[in-house]
């Protein structure tokens, strides 16, 4: 992959954590996804030529979420969210995104 902007990354991490929600995830482990997308947002540098090591020491990012982050800049993705996607029923992500519906409600209507 060319040139990864932060704020794809933060999309990617934000999708991993809706669907982390929407499969019934510890509600910790969604919130370290949202928070870490949030501190990539606002962070000032791009992330893209960052060691793996370094990306740790960015608030809110930890170890695994730092070498989730490198892979999403090597690939433009990362084996779990991979696996979330694959395992996740079509439209299911579509009507969790409509207002009003958080994943436990789209899991019923679907």
């Amino acid at each position: 992959m060319n040139t990864v902007s932060n704020r794809f990354i933060a999309q990617k991490l934000e999708l991993a954590a809706q669907l982390l929600s929407l499969h019934g995830a510890d509600q910790f482990r969604v919130k370290a996804y949202t928070k870490a997308a949030d501190a990539i947002v606002g962070f000032s540098q791009s992330l893209q030529g960052l060691a793996t090591d370094e990306l740790a020491t960015i608030p809110g990012v930890g170890k695994k979420l730092a070498a989730h982050i490198a892979e999403i800049i090597t690939t433009g993705s990362f084996p779990d969210l991979d696996g979330m996607i694959a395992n996740t029923p079509l439209g299911l992500i579509e009507l969790s995104n409509i207002r009003g519906i958080g994943a436990e409600k789209a899991i019923r209507l679907h």
